[in-house]
């Protein structure tokens, strides 16, 4: 469509008080809807079908871009994709864009509310990604409550971060290496981004992240019918988080994982178990992946669970699991007693996920 003539006749002449307007550009398609919703927050999207003609040079992703403005609150959008690919690229950028109109506020009312001084914000993780994703660079490291309260006002997974050279020092979630790197590899994955405060990469402790991740994955099942293994094993020692997830391997198509936690969805579940299963499996290996794409190509078997498919094959699952216990255990880390392990000469308490 190029005219409104055009949208006419297949929408039918607009009903009084509605106005219609046509945008050929995907970046102004997402600011007119973000300028909607201002007001708005219904938005409803259908996709006309897909062309290979009349690509655009101004849009990444449109042929072309129809919006009618309709003033019952809802913003419908007639879209024209080059590929299916192009078409889930740019409703995923466009949620990213929403939730950050619904949900964030400005820097000043922030640091107004939470006594914070903020000196920078920051999109970063996959650039696929359908999560909200931001980190806040602050300019002093805060009280921990401070960072609770502040983090449960906001919308999505919210982290704080405090930079020292170039490089991050101190982190309220994740272990501050691999906040780091990861930070220093997907900010300029996102093109709101104008720099990047992380100036080089640092050693990752492999060790810290096995601790972490087996703390993660079990974490998940502790509402499942498991969940006094699984609170024995998270107050328990390193080997007893092994077995917990061998266990969950075992039994993995006898957990409902929609039932798991009312904020998430099974798939969302599964997609965090996965992202740990395959971040720590590449690590031991020698290689850094904090995206889901790296991860998805580097071990194509945790995929349908990455990108959230419906009904993904649990048997895979449960072999890569079972994969991770193997792949730790032949690290050689020692359990020293009282939840203290030892590697390569480095002792870690697992209870405060600290070296010590």
């Amino acid at each position: 469509m190029e005219t409104l003539e055009e949208m006419n006749e297949v929408l039918g002449e607009p009903i009084e008080g509605e106005e219609r307007i046509i945008i050929n550009d995907a970046v102004e398609v997402i600011k007119f809807i973000k300028e909607q919703l201002k007001t708005s927050f219904e938005v409803t999207i259908w996709t006309e079908g897909w062309t290979t003609e009349q690509i655009t040079v101004e849009s990444k992703f449109l042929t072309e871009c129809e919006i009618v403005n309709c003033w019952d609150e809802t913003i419908n959008a007639f879209l024209c994709f080059r590929s299916e690919e192009d078409m889930k690229m740019f409703y995923d950028r466009l949620q990213k864009e929403l939730d950050g109109v619904i949900s964030q506020e400005p820097i000043e009312n922030l640091e107004k509310n939470n006594d914070m001084k903020i000196i920078g914000l920051y999109t970063h993780g996959s650039a696929d990604s359908v999560d909200n994703d931001v980190v806040y660079v602050l300019e002093e490291i805060p009280e921990f409550n401070k960072c609770k309260m502040f983090c449960a006002s906001l919308y999505g997974n919210p982290n704080l971060i405090h930079i020292k050279d170039g490089v991050v020092d101190w982190c309220y979630k994740g272990s501050a290496d691999e906040v780091n790197n990861a930070l220093y590899h997907t900010i300029p994955l996102h093109l709101e981004n104008k720099d990047n405060p992380i100036k080089r990469t640092v050693e990752r402790d492999v060790c810290l992240k096995v601790i972490r991740a087996t703390r993660g994955i079990i974490s998940h099942l502790s509402r499942s019918q498991y969940r006094e293994t699984i609170k024995s094993a998270l107050r328990g020692s390193l080997e007893e988080r092994l077995e917990a997830i061998k266990m969950i391997a075992d039994n993995m198509e006898n957990i409902d994982f929609d039932s798991l936690n009312h904020n998430m969805s099974g798939a969302d579940i599964l997609k965090l178990i996965a992202f740990q299963v395959g971040q720590t499996l590449s690590l031991i290996d020698g290689i850094e992946l904090y995206t889901k794409k790296d991860i998805a190509n580097y071990l194509p078997v945790l995929g349908g669970f990455l990108y959230r498919e419906r009904n993904p094959h649990l048997k895979s699952l449960e072999i890569m699991l079972l994969t991770f216990v193997e792949k730790v255990r032949q690290l050689g880390i020692v359990d020293c007693g009282d939840r203290i392990v030892e590697y390569q000469g480095r002792k870690y308490d697992t209870k405060t996920e600290r070296e010590i």
